[in-house]
């Protein structure tokens, strides 16, 4: 498997804890990439550990709302 992160699409600007998850809040579908984006995710309840793939070293995980 191959994991390929563009710079063009995933890079933004910093944001505290609040303003990532006011961004989260609108949002359909959100990729964590990443082990700070990923325990950010978990420790916010918005996935669960079991659904964490790992690529290549790199944790990952899709947030899907419905």
């Amino acid at each position: 498997r191959v994991l390929e992160v563009s710079k063009r699409f995933y890079e933004g600007e910093e944001s505290s804890e609040k303003g990532i998850l006011e961004m989260c809040d609108g949002a359909d579908d959100i990729n964590f990439v990443g082990k700070e984006a990923i325990k950010f995710a978990e420790k916010n309840d918005l996935i669960e550990k079991k659904s964490v793939l790992v690529i290549k070293g790199v944790p990952y995980a899709l947030c899907l709302r419905v």
